[in-house]
């Protein structure tokens, strides 16, 4: 399964995050509890690190050895 995680601090973020994910066949971060053990690889946004959530996102992926790449702009 691949993930995306981005900012997601207001309702903007969080609609932006879903819709690029929508149009990339890739699974939101937010839009449901993952499995951590099922995940590919997490791809994140632009200002990721500006935003807890997917600061965790990415501490999770890396503890368990998941590929993170950043999201081509």
């Amino acid at each position: 399964m691949k993930v995306l995680t981005g900012p997601m601090m207001s309702q903007e973020q969080r609609g932006t995050l879903c819709e690029l994910a929508g149009l990339y066949g890739l699974l939101p971060a937010i839009a449901c509890r993952l499995d951590w053990l099922t995940v590919d690889v997490l791809y994140r946004l632009a200002g990721w690190d500006l935003c807890p959530d997917a600061l965790s996102d990415v501490s999770i992926a890396e503890a368990y050895g998941i590929p993170v790449k950043d999201f081509p702009n």
